[in-house]
């Protein structure tokens, strides 16, 4: 994102966040244009990570992400089992 002035993003020419110069739209923009750029087999999955992307709000807000299990380190291991899961910690 490129900001011009003072209160205005110089790509969209809406208001933004002055103190960490973010701007709402061109970030809700970057996650549309980038749905096609990530895909994780699993439609449900891919339509909750879209959906909270686009309900981001400000620049606080936790973002979904779809991490592909190739960028993990090879250190994946199992942290814990419950009823209905298994979950694993990876970097």
């Amino acid at each position: 994102m490129v900001l011009q002035n003072k209160y205005y993003c110089e790509k969209c020419d809406k208001k933004y966040n002055t103190t960490y110069k973010w701007c709402k739209s061109c970030q809700v923009n970057y996650f549309k244009n980038s749905f096609t750029n990530w895909i994780s087999e699993n439609k449900q999955i891919d339509s909750l990570i879209q959906e909270k992307q686009l309900k981001i709000n400000n620049c606080y807000d936790i973002i979904f992400e779809w991490i592909p299990y190739n960028q993990f380190n090879n250190d994946i291991r199992k942290i814990g089992k419950g009823g209905f899961a298994t979950v694993y910690l990876a970097i």
